[in-house]
């Protein structure tokens, strides 16, 4: 997205705006995926108030030979309306909606009503493609007791139509922090899931495997935190990025086998980090495994991080990306 609420193509290595198109003024939330089986743009957009919103689509056109070679962008196309929060997911059989409204419900996208699956709002979600497709999340459940944390759960689901209230499968993880502002990622080369969670002031990974958690790590040369707002895989979970709204900061650590950090890397942002106490954010965004994209309310930033030798960061000048903001994503090669 720009400052003056346009969703927008650019070009990764400069910012460059390559296409755009108009979006609606004044939305307070915003969530954006890319769609490859209807190649698309889905973008959701709430009211003022994140009463109401509405999910668009914009589909996403292959450049002429002679252009830049990135996507354009086509006309607003609308999808549907949403009553209250969302966010959005997209896989290649289908776009997940999560809703918050009259309950919480994950359902298919198809642009017209549809039977949906009672389940808590996630933290963090992901696809998983294989023979039969999954989403995965990181959700809360309820405090074992009144003024206990509550607890955190990972759940799955297959991604096909209809999402039954029988399809949610989930696995107990244990007590999350309080206020919630746990995170996951999936780490295949891991051969699991890391968990992001503020400890005592601190950031910390741990790696969940067959069952079992690692001991909790502290990211030491992080700094102090207070929330999380995003976190993403790079080398397939051997490390692990992360977005912090208090203060705002980005932190990349990378991981042994069994979970312990080997070194980590952090840098502070300008401006400040959304905050998303509802939903997981999209201001945090991989480009490859050697780039991150960050989005504060003073623009966005490329972060190139290598991890030879212990992971380094470096803000990259060449990108001028004052004018952005998220929520981000990064499209494939048209």
């Amino acid at each position: 997205m720009t400052d003056d609420a346009r969703l927008a193509v650019i070009e990764l290595a400069t910012a460059e705006e390559v296409s755009s198109a108009t979006a609606l003024a004044g939305a307070a939330a915003r969530d954006v995926v890319f769609d490859s089986s209807g190649g698309r743009a889905l973008l959701f957009e709430s009211d003022a108030d994140e009463q109401a919103g509405e999910v668009a689509a914009y589909p996403l056109q292959a450049p002429a030979p002679a252009s830049s070679g990135t996507w354009v962008l086509g006309a607003r196309q609308h999808l549907g309306w949403v009553d209250g929060r969302a966010r959005l997911l997209a896989s290649t059989p289908g776009s997940i909606l999560f809703e918050e409204a009259y309950g919480t419900r994950w359902r298919l996208l198809d642009g017209a009503p549809s039977p949906s699956l009672i389940a808590p709002r996630p933290a963090s979600a992901w696809a998983v493609e294989g023979d039969v497709a999954e989403v995965h999340a990181l959700l809360y459940g309820p405090s074992p007791a009144p003024g206990a944390p509550a607890t955190l759960l990972l759940g799955s689901a297959p991604i096909a139509a209809p999402l039954g209230p029988l399809d949610l499968e989930t696995t107990l993880l244990g007590a999350g922090s309080d206020p919630p502002t746990a995170r996951a990622v999936p780490a295949p080369a891991l051969g699991g899931v890391v968990l992001a969670d503020v400890i005592d002031g601190a950031a910390t990974l741990r790696l969940w495997r067959d069952g079992h958690a690692s001991e909790v790590e502290a990211l030491t040369e992080t700094g102090p935190v207070t929330r999380l707002e995003a976190a993403v895989p790079l080398h397939g979970g051997r490390t692990v990025a992360l977005l912090a709204s208090g203060p705002a900061r980005l932190a990349v650590a990378r991981l042994g086998q069994g979970g312990a950090v080997l070194s980590e890397a952090a840098l502070d942002l300008e401006g400040q980090v959304r905050v998303e106490d509802r939903f997981f954010s999209r201001d945090l965004a991989a480009a490859g495994d050697g780039r991150l994209l960050a989005a504060t309310t003073a623009g966005v930033v490329a972060v190139d991080v290598s991890v030879g030798g212990g992971v380094s960061i470096d803000v990259d000048p060449a990108f001028a990306g004052a004018q952005l903001r998220g929520p981000l994503c990064v499209l494939p090669s048209p």
